[in-house]
C-alpha cells in the first residue's frame, strides 16, 4: 500500500488482524475501521495521521483503548459505535471538532472533559449504559446546535443548558434513571426540534410547561409526559409534527390550541386512555378550522369510526382512514370559506354577519350547507349565549 502517496480516504473492513504500519505515512482524511475481531489498540501510526478529518470506528468488539488523539488537530468528526472501549482519551486540544457521536459502547463507563471543543456542533451519547457521569463542561458547549442523550441508563443528570444558545436539536429518551431536566431548558431560544420520551423515573413536572413556553421557534415537539394542560402549545405557532400525551381533562385546552397551529402536518396523542367523547372534542377542533397542512392523525383507532354519527360524517366514514377523514373535512372547509366569503360579498362587511363569532358562523354554515357540524348537545349551550 506504501505505493499509494495521494490517497485521502479509507476504509478496511473485517479480516485484519493489525492495522498495516505504512498506514501512518499517508495523508489521511478520512478513515474508517469496521468489524476487526483481533484489534484490542490502535498502533501509534494512528498519532501521525494529523491530517485526519474523520476517523470512524464501529463494531470493534475487542477494540479497548484509543491512543492519545492531540496531534490529530485536523479531526473534525469522531463516530464510535460498538467497541469494547471503557473511556476515550483527553479531547480538549481537537478545536476543529464538529461530531462526536458515541453508541452502544457497553463498557464506556468515562467521557473526558470537553471544554476545549468550542467548535462542537453535535453530541450524541446512546447507549452508553455504563456511563453515569457526565463532564460538566458540556454545559460549556456554546455552539452545540445538536444535543442527544438516549438510552443512557447510568445517568441521573444533566449539565446546565445555560449556554446553549445556539442549540437547535435536543432530545433526552429512555435515561431510566433521569430524576429532572436539565436547567435553564428555555435558554436556547433556537430550539427548533424537543424530543423527551420514555423518562419513567422524572420528577414531577410542575415547571415544565413554562421551561417550553419560550421556544416559540419548535417545529417539531414530542413528549410522552403526561399534561393536564395545554394551553402552553398555542404559542407555538411553527410546530409542523406534534406528539403527545394529555389526561382526559387536559383534552379542552389542546382543542382550544389546535387552531392556533396552522402549519401543523401531523399530530399523534396518546395512544389510550382517551375516552371516545375526548376524541370527538379534539376531532371537532380538527374539523373547525383550516388545516390545509395536516395530513395525519395518529390515533389508536380510526377518527371515522368514532365520529362517524357524533360529527355527521358519511356513512362510509366509519371504514376510512383517518388521512382520508382529514381530507373530507379539508373539503368541507373549503366550502366553508365560499359559503363566508359569498356572504360579506352580498351583505357586506358592516352587516350583522361581521358580526358572528366563528363557532356561530359555523352552526349558520351547516344548515345551510349541510357539511359543517358540532355536536348536537352544545348548540343550545351556544345559541343561548
Amino acid at each position: 500500500m506504501g505505493a499509494m502517496p495521494t490517497l485521502r480516504s479509507l476504509t478496511l473492513c473485517d479480516s485484519m488482524l493489525t492495522l498495516p504500519a505504512c498506514l501512518g505515512e499517508f495523508n489521511l482524511h478520512y478513515l474508517r475501521l469496521k468489524y476487526f475481531k483481533h484489534v484490542n489498540n490502535l498502533p501509534g501510526i494512528c498519532v501521525r495521521l494529523t491530517s485526519l478529518e474523520t476517523l470512524h470506528i464501529e463494531s470493534c468488539a475487542t477494540l479497548q483503548e484509543l491512543p492519545s488523539v492531540s496531534l490529530m488537530t485536523s479531526l473534525t468528526s469522531l463516530i464510535l459505535h460498538k467497541c469494547a472501549l471503557i473511556g476515550l482519551p483527553c479531547l480538549e486540544s481537537l478545536a476543529a471538532m464538529r461530531h462526536l457521536s458515541l453508541s452502544d459502547l457497553i463498557h464506556f463507563t468515562w467521557l473526558p472533559c470537553l471544554g476545549g471543543m468550542s467548535t462542537l456542533r453535535h453530541l450524541s451519547l446512546v447507549d452508553l449504559n455504563c456511563l453515569v457521569q457526565l463532564p460538566l463542561s458540556i454545559s460549556k458547549l456554546t455552539s452545540l446546535r445538536e444535543l442527544r442523550f438516549e438510552r443512557c441508563d447510568g445517568i441521573t443528570d444533566l449539565p446546565s443548558m445555560c449556554e446553549m444558545w445556539s442549540l437547535e436539536d435536543f432530545c433526552i429518551s429512555k435515561l431510566d434513571s433521569l430524576q429532572k431536566l436539565p436547567a435553564c431548558m428555555d435558554a436556547p431560544t433556537a430550539l427548533h426540534t424537543l424530543d423527551l420520551t420514555f423518562l419513567e423515573n422524572l420528577e414531577k413536572l410542575i415547571n415544565l410547561s413554562s421551561s417550553i413556553l419560550g421556544h416559540t421557534a419548535l417545529t417539531e415537539l414530542t413528549m410522552d409526559l403526561w399534561f393536564t394542560d395545554l394551553s402552553f402549545i398555542e404559542s407555538m405557532t411553527r410546530l409542523r409534527s406534534l406528539s403527545i400525551c394529555v389526561f382526559e381533562e387536559g383534552i379542552s385546552t389542546l382543542a382550544c390550541a389546535l387552531p392556533a397551529l396552522h402549519l401543523l402536518q401531523y399530530l399523534s396523542i396518546n395512544k389510550s386512555g382517551l375516552s371516545n367523547d375526548a376524541v370527538v372534542v379534539i376531532c371537532c377542533s380538527l374539523k373547525a378550522w383550516p388545516l390545509p397542512s395536516l395530513v395525519d392523525f395518529d390515533y389508536s383507532q380510526d377518527i371515522g369510526e368514532i365520529c362517524c354519527k357524533a360529527l355527521t360524517l358519511p356513512p362510509l366514514a366509519a371504514g376510512w382512514t383517518n388521512t382520508a377523514v382529514l381530507q373530507h373535512w379539508r373539503v368541507q372547509q373549503h366550502k366553508l370559506m365560499a359559503f363566508g366569503s359569498g356572504l360579506y360579498w352580498r351583505l357586506g362587511v358592516a352587516s350583522a354577519i361581521s358580526l358572528l363569532n366563528d363557532t356561530i358562523f359555523l352552526l349558520i354554515a351547516d344548515e345551510v350547507l349541510g357539511c359543517i357540524s358540532l355536536l348536537r348537545r352544545w348548540q343550545r349551550e351556544l345559541l343561548s349565549l
